[in-house]
Parts: structure tokens; C-alpha cells; sequence
């Protein structure tokens, strides 16, 4: 299906059903909570680098994790934490890993700040 079609497939969507979609922020968020953190460009890594990968340490993670909760608003717990680094705990944490977490929440950005660059560390 071309973007036009599918463009069209959602404004009647919206237009006959009155449903909303909703925009799916959680790999942007997370890569840039990457970036920001080991303080390298968004697009200088795939999703799959993981935080040691790219040269990163425990603390690096833990900042990518906090601002993951401030953006949205939660608190991520410590066995959510070592679900998303897996046997290896921080070291394999990466951009895929954590948009899954945030997608199995069901969070969206709560509107506390005026998007992810404005958050402190």
C-alpha cells in the first residue's frame, strides 16, 4: 500500500469510527536517552548497540533509564531493569530492548516537559 492510500485509510478511520491514533514515541525516546547519556549521535548506532557496545558503563545505563522515567513519568523497576539487560544486566540494555519495555507498559509521554532534549540527566 503506497503512503497516500494508507494516509486516506486513516482519515477514514478516524472519520467513521471517531477513533484516534496514537503515535508510538518509545524508539525515538529511547535512542535519544542513549545518545544523551553516552553523549554520542542517535544515528552514530543501531538499535541493537548495546549500552557496553558503545562504550558505556552502569552508570551510563542508569541515566538512560532515568530519562526514560522523567519523560514519562514512571518509575522502572529494579526486575524491570534486569529484564531489559537480560543474563547481562546493563551491559546489554539498548534502543530496542528499552522501547519494548516502554511499548509493554502502554505509557505515553505524560506531558511534564516539553519532549525528551529538555530533560536533565
Amino acid at each position: 500500500m503506497c503512503s497516500h492510500h494508507l494516509l486516506l485509510t486513516f482519515a477514514l478511520c478516524f472519520s467513521l469510527c471517531g477513533c484516534s491514533v496514537k503515535i508510538d514515541d518509545s524508539f525515538e525516546v529511547a535512542s535519544n536517552a542513549v545518545s544523551r547519556a553516552l553523549q554520542i549521535e542517535a544515528n552514530s548506532f543501531s538499535a541493537d548497540s548495546t549500552v557496553e557496545q558503545l562504550g558505556g558503563n552502569q552508570d551510563d545505563a542508569d541515566k538512560v533509564f532515568r530519562t526514560i522515567e522523567r519523560y514519562y513519568s514512571i518509575s522502572i523497576s529494579e526486575q524491570e531493569r534486569k529484564d531489559v539487560g537480560g543474563e547481562s544486566g546493563w551491559r546489554h540494555v539498548s534502543a530496542t530492548s528499552l522501547s519494548k519495555l516502554i511499548r509493554r507498559r502502554g505509557v505515553q509521554y505524560s506531558g511534564g516537559h516539553s519532549s525528551y532534549e529538555n530533560l536533565d540527566l
